[in-house]
């Protein structure tokens, strides 16, 4: 089954523990709703609160070591406890590399004998899993998950005059920074932007859940970065 990557640690690697067991709660909606006196049902106003929030998540690991004495497993229980234990961390999963978790860590000692001990690792995650690579990173084979992941590669994209590219956002909205050569302008969803030579920011520009087509303008040629890490639930 492998292990988990908890900041910078393995648990099979750097501890020896094998990894038994996962659970992932699902992602609870936040909703709002109200009652109308005289009006059958509820009015729901969730999207109208700026899209579907969801409350955090809990991801629970058990692990055990085999082969190591009690007083050697409480050496390696404060070692682990004292890495991770009540801090905020990036979690990796090796069954799903190409994203990673992030929240806060809880260790807990469950169980001691003279054969194995045992240990739960709990994370009081966001409810997005974030990509590991953003949209400039150079893509690589070994993290893709081909039922799941998207290419995303908009780093340097070249604007001989005008350049239309369209952009697969993630499940979550997300403002792209936009790094340009030089100045130009962007259209997008009706609206044109001006944006400076270096790093444009704007929060009028948000990048959907789907395909989002922009357009660029400029004097010659230059090039522009788009970049923005993606997530799924």
């Amino acid at each position: 089954m492998g292990g988990i990557l908890i900041g910078e640690k393995h648990t099979e690697r750097d501890w020896g523990l094998m990894w038994v067991d996962l659970e992932i709660s699902p992602a609870d909606l936040m909703t709002y709703t109200f009652e109308v006196p005289g009006k059958n049902g509820i009015i729901d106003i969730t999207e109208g609160m700026g899209g579907v929030k969801y409350r955090n998540r809990t991801l629970s690991f058990d692990f055990v070591r085999k082969d190591i004495s009690i007083s050697n497993w409480h050496t390696l229980y404060s070692q682990i406890a004292n890495y991770c234990h009540g801090k905020v961390m990036s979690v990796i999963l090796d069954s799903d590399r190409g994203f990673y978790w992030t929240g806060r860590v809880t260790v807990q000692d469950k169980k001691q004998d003279q054969i194995h001990s045992s240990v739960s690792i709990t994370v009081d995650a966001d409810p997005y899993k974030y990509e590991t690579l953003d949209s400039t990173d150079e893509w690589l084979w070994s993290p893709f998950n081909f039922r799941i992941s998207v290419i995303r590669r908009y780093e340097n994209l070249t604007v001989n005059g005008t350049l239309t590219t369209d952009i697969i956002g993630a499940a979550q909205e997300v403002v792209p920074v936009l790094v340009c050569s030089k100045a130009m302008t962007l259209t997008f969803e009706g609206i044109t932007y001006s944006l400076v030579s270096g790093e444009n920011k704007n929060y009028g520009i948000v990048l959907k859940n789907g395909l989002n087509r922009m357009n660029f303008t400029c004097s010659g040629s230059g090039t522009i970065s788009i970049l923005f890490r993606g997530c799924s639930l």
